[in-house]
């Protein structure tokens, strides 16, 4: 038995220091923070502190949309795609941060594919629950692959001077472009809600049949272990919501913990606004959907939809049967009824994306006309600007803009 253990041990020690092992029941993630020019595996390459604004290593940008914003350290970074002209081939990521809450920002890091043919798209930040950053991304060949091509993360950090990552890991087959679900009564799981996306050649060229096991809104577990420095992820298929009653194609669904064991997920239709599904068993199986009014019309377009930090929920999207009219609304009583309202943006906007600093504010941005103007906004208020519904408490900067 000592002779096992002391293998095991050593063992152990060889793994220290490598980025990326698959082990039966888990997976060492890295948690080593370098400079990677290319990781193969995700067709990725990484060009750090890019200086020139309309054009980078040959990458043209006249179309920027789809943000997404996280915090960490006291720094808020903001991540979008950008492309020459519309969602193409060649499409990749931008990464600005602000070391000043908001009030100005430095581009980082650009994702962009090895493949001319490829694309980086939708970003999505979150957090792991001992707090380190993680930036999330698909790759996909042409405008969409079925998923084949994976998403990925990578952890990262930005200071004065620099920005370090950590090696890719892949995390599932389809897009994830929302924030996952902290599991109050499971703080080491996160559950991701995953879309297969069902689009046809006639929608957008070379867009290729989704395989049945990963078509539609799926929920996938990650539980996250810390032993001795390092990250231990296991991940699970939890369950498929079903999408019988209304005409879908992106998803974008969206959860909340509204108790021990009942999450809610909203979904997004593909011409009806959203949808409800809840499930009262930890995401296991879900009820059938419902159309989302407990806040007047929806649009089919990504929402933000969570828990802040004080327990009461937020939810942010087109207070309208089109892209405009942004508003953020404050629930309570876990998302029963959502009786404060702040409008925060009217003209044409979409894709809100929620973070929150150590003093509770909440950070949004959202985009609006991503081709030709690609303007990413930003601002932050409270939940009392919230319960007040007084829009003058909303100041809106640029992030960045082409026009």
């Amino acid at each position: 038995m000592r002779f096992i253990l002391a293998l095991f041990f050593l063992f152990f020690l060889s793994c220290k220091k490598i980025d990326f092992v698959q082990l039966s029941t888990s997976t060492i993630v890295s948690n080593i923070y370098q400079n990677i020019k290319v990781d193969s595996n995700s067709k990725t390459r990484f060009i750090y502190k890019p200086t020139a604004f309309q054009s980078t290593n040959g990458l043209k940008r006249g179309y920027q949309g789809v943000p997404a914003i996280g915090y960490n350290d006291g720094i808020i970074y903001v991540a979008w795609m950008a492309g020459h002209a519309n969602e193409e081939k060649g499409n990749y990521i931008v990464v600005v941060s602000s070391l000043d809450k908001g009030f100005s920002w430095s581009q980082e890091l650009i994702l962009a594919p090895t493949i001319d043919s490829f694309r980086c798209i939708d970003p999505m930040f979150w957090n792991e629950p001992n707090g380190n950053l993680r930036l999330g991304w698909t790759t996909t060949a042409y405008y969409f692959d079925g998923g084949v091509s994976g998403a990925w993360s990578i952890g990262i950090k930005a200071t004065n001077s620099n920005c370090l990552i950590t090696k890719p890991y892949r995390m599932f087959d389809g897009v994830s472009n929302v924030k996952p679900l902290f599991r109050d009564s499971k703080p080491n799981e996160i559950l991701f809600p995953v879309s297969g996306w069902t689009l046809t050649s006639g929608q957008f060229p070379n867009s290729v049949s989704v395989p049945t096991s990963i078509a539609g809104p799926r929920i996938y577990s990650f539980n996250f272990n810390y032993i001795n420095g390092q990250s231990y992820i296991s991940s699970s298929f939890i369950s498929k919501i079903s999408t019988k009653n209304y005409p879908r194609d992106y998803d974008e669904h969206i959860i909340a913990e509204q108790g021990k064991d009942t999450l809610n997920c909203l979904l997004r239709s593909s011409s009806l606004g959203f949808y409800s599904s809840t499930s009262f068993d930890a995401g296991n199986t879900w009820t059938q959907a419902i159309p989302f009014t407990k806040v007047g019309n929806t649009t089919s377009s990504r929402v933000f939809y969570g828990k802040l930090n004080s327990g009461n929920m937020l939810l942010v999207l087109n207070s309208s049967k089109k892209r405009d009219s942004l508003a953020a609304f404050l629930s309570k009583d876990l998302g029963r009824t959502w009786p404060y309202k702040l409008p925060i943006f009217n003209p044409l906007s979409s894709y809100p994306d929620v973070a929150q600093d150590e003093q509770g504010n909440i950070l949004l941005v959202f985009d609006q006309n991503r081709y030709p103007y690609g303007r990413i906004y930003f601002t932050k208020f409270t939940e009392n600007d919230v319960i007040s519904g007084i829009s003058s408490s909303i100041k809106l900067s640029f992030v960045s803009k082409i026009k």
